[in-house]
């Protein structure tokens, strides 16, 4: 039986009005954050959890804005996107392996999936 995955990131409104969104770097390069579900949780709470304890931060700045499903490694995955504010997260606190993305450059990652529904950011 193959590993249950979930994605998702965080879109991050500027105080100057302009947004970023929240990437990994991993093995494979940069990526949205990807995580396995956990037997005992649901997607939600499996993304929920994967960013409080690897980011590490606060996730009750953060909603919940789009659910969208994504292909990667030829499976549908649900795809969670969620909303915060500046003033609410502290960006210079990501772990070494996170960090935040200019939104003008985010159409770049996304091509690299299939959507099923596009995501309104």
């Amino acid at each position: 039986m193959s590993t249950k995955r979930v994605a998702g990131t965080i879109m991050l409104h500027l105080q100057d009005g302009s947004k970023k969104f929240l990437l990994q770097n991993n093995d494979e390069g940069i990526d949205f954050a990807i995580t396995n579900f956990s037997e005992e949780a649901t997607g939600l709470a499996s993304m929920l959890r994967y960013f409080k304890e690897k980011v590490p931060m606060d996730v009750t700045n953060i909603e919940l804005v789009e659910l969208t499903n994504i292909c990667f490694e030829n499976k549908k995955i649900p795809f969670f996107v969620f909303s915060a504010k500046e003033a609410d997260v502290f960006q210079e606190d990501l772990s070494e392996n996170f960090f935040w993305e200019e939104s003008t450059k985010i159409g770049e990652r996304l091509e690299n999936f299939e959507i099923s529904g596009v995501p309104l950011f």
